[in-house]
């Protein structure tokens, strides 16, 4: 089964061990593939103290019909005895050679940048620029 690798960290670039963080990654429903039918029940990750992670999730481009994986994630505070949870919309396909969390989520592009390449973004959001560097001379493109 494919893995899927990456790092959990704060906005201040520190880990969350102390507040026992769970990755949960949610298939967007049932599927088939093979011999198999797969229960969309969440995939549960405990990141390392580090903060690293490593997780099996099926294939997505085998199974049918096509699905796809949302991650939530749920830590302690253990000054309040609260939990946090972020639940994110971003859609990660999860290819046969598994791969880094951070190469293939489909998360929205930063509306600050601007893509250099051969291929446009694959979720471009408003007033993101893409330079098409196959064209002669490049050609920029905005969404807006």
């Amino acid at each position: 089964m494919p893995v899927v690798t990456g790092t959990l960290k704060d906005f201040g670039a520190a880990t969350l061990a102390a507040f026992a963080p769970k990755l949960y990654f949610i298939p967007s429903g049932a599927a088939v593939g093979g011999a198999t039918l797969y229960a969309n029940k969440p995939v549960v990750c405990v990141p390392a103290a580090n903060g690293d992670f490593s997780v099996e999730l099926a294939a997505n481009e085998t199974l049918s019909p096509q699905t796809w994986y949302t991650l939530s994630i749920i830590w302690l505070d253990p000054d309040t005895g609260f939990t946090g949870q972020i639940d994110t919309d971003w859609r990660l396909f999860v290819p046969q050679g598994g791969g880094e969390f951070v190469r293939i989520i489909e998360a929205p592009s930063n509306p600050a940048q601007i893509w250099f390449g051969p291929e446009p973004p694959t979720i471009p959001t408003d007033y993101t620029g893409w330079v098409d560097t196959d064209s002669v001379p490049p050609i920029y493109y905005e969404w807006v």
